[in-house]
């Protein structure tokens, strides 16, 4: 698997991820998930759910506590699909900058290369405690690698 840029739009951060030793066990547990598109997180996250819309090289994904979206993310490892993906996530960051007058801006830009999971923190987060969400980046990332292992 090739490294993953991982892009936090809200604050502007972006590092690349490689795969870890324990990626393929990760993947496959969460091969399910992505294979049905939508569902509850395994144990012991299961208070959380995901929501996947594929597109031929690409992905869009909202992890949500019950009713309410906590990050919305777009996973994109083919040019084909890269302007509307990035449009999508980055169209909801704007959005929310737009409704929050106080909320800082980061100029993002689409990334150079491929593949990349560009990642929007939505307001439903401020009523999750540190300890109930500190797991969600890896997460997100990891459900990326079974997302790309799946393509």
């Amino acid at each position: 698997m090739k490294p993953l840029l991982h892009l936090t739009l809200n604050n502007g951060d972006c590092v690349e991820q490689f795969p870890t030793a324990t990626m393929p066990l990760t993947c496959l547990l969460l091969m399910p998930l992505v294979k049905q598109g939508s569902g509850p997180l395994p144990d012991p996250f299961g208070a959380f759910r995901v929501e996947i819309n594929r597109q031929a090289h690409g992905a869009v994904f909202t992890v949500y506590r019950g009713r309410d979206p906590i990050v919305t993310c777009g996973l994109c490892w083919g040019v084909l699909d890269a302007e509307a993906i990035w449009g999508a996530v980055n169209g909801l960051y704007l959005q929310l900058v737009a409704a929050d007058a106080t909320a800082p801006t980061h100029a993002a830009t689409i990334p150079d290369r491929l593949p990349w999971l560009a990642v929007v923190i939505l307001p439903g987060i401020v009523a999750q405690r540190h300890e109930d969400i500190s797991w969600l980046g890896d997460f997100e990332r990891c459900l990326a690698f079974a997302i790309l292992e799946s393509a």
